[in-house]
This record gives C-alpha cells, structure tokens and sequence, in this order.
C-alpha cells in the first residue's frame, strides 16, 4: 500500500518539476555536482559537499546508465 501511495503521489507532483526549479532553486544541485563531476573536479578537494561521496558515486552510476536531467534525477529519488 506504502509503495502505491508514493507512486501516486510522485505522479501527480511531476507538472511541478520545471525548469524554473532546476535552474534556480536548490533540485539542480545534485545534476550540477554531476557535471562538475564529469568535467573532472574532485568533491570535498576541489568544492565542499559535506554530505558523504557515497551518495555521489551512486548518482554517477545512475546517471552513467540513464543520463543527466531532470526526469532521471527524479527517478532515482522516487527509487
């Protein structure tokens, strides 16, 4: 039942995922990290992020496999 619910509550708040959001507020942070990522800047030497690298990897893989945006940021939050 727990599961249904937050993939009902996923569908009906994906219209809210904008540009807007992405582009100015705090959700586009992780896919920036990534970027930096991918262009070589190293975490916790190069820019802080206090939050673990683990996290970090993960997301390098997830987005090595599907791509980087919005929709697959979303996607693995859901997951």
């Amino acid at each position: 039942m727990l599961t249904i619910e937050v993939l009902a509550v996923s569908a009906f708040q994906a219209p809210n995922q904008t540009f807007f959001r992405f582009a100015a507020m705090d959700s586009g942070g992780e896919l920036a990290i990534q970027d930096l990522i991918r262009r070589g800047i190293r975490p916790a030497v190069d820019f802080g992020y206090p939050y673990g690298l683990l996290s970090l990897f993960i997301g390098r893989i997830w987005y090595g496999l599907v791509g980087l945006s919005p929709r697959t940021y979303q996607l693995e939050v859901m997951a």
